[in-house]
């Protein structure tokens, strides 16, 4: 196996953070979807459950609706991809 040192370039980037969410397949019923979104919305606005994803580096997202996600989740992926791709990282 061999090890890469990350160029000074590489360690300037953005650092990763979890994001909790809930995804539904596609064609659920909107009304089922609206639920989930205030539900999550709701136990994410909790200062203690607030408190704990700051305390374990977590990002809430709760401010996101249903259909923000999707544009998000796209360019999530675009960015973490030129992050794997400028440190050379490769899949195991």
């Amino acid at each position: 196996m061999t090890r890469r040192r990350c160029s000074r370039s590489a360690t300037r980037t953005p650092s990763a953070s979890a994001r909790p969410g809930v995804s539904v397949p596609a064609g659920t019923d909107p009304v089922i979807v609206s639920k989930l979104s205030e539900a999550l919305a709701a136990v994410l606005a909790d200062p203690a459950i607030v408190a704990d994803l700051t305390t374990n580096g977590q990002v809430s997202i709760a401010d996101k609706g249903p259909d923000a996600m999707e544009p998000f989740i796209v360019e999530e992926t675009a960015r973490y991809k030129r992050v794997i791709e400028s440190a050379s990282i490769a899949a195991h």
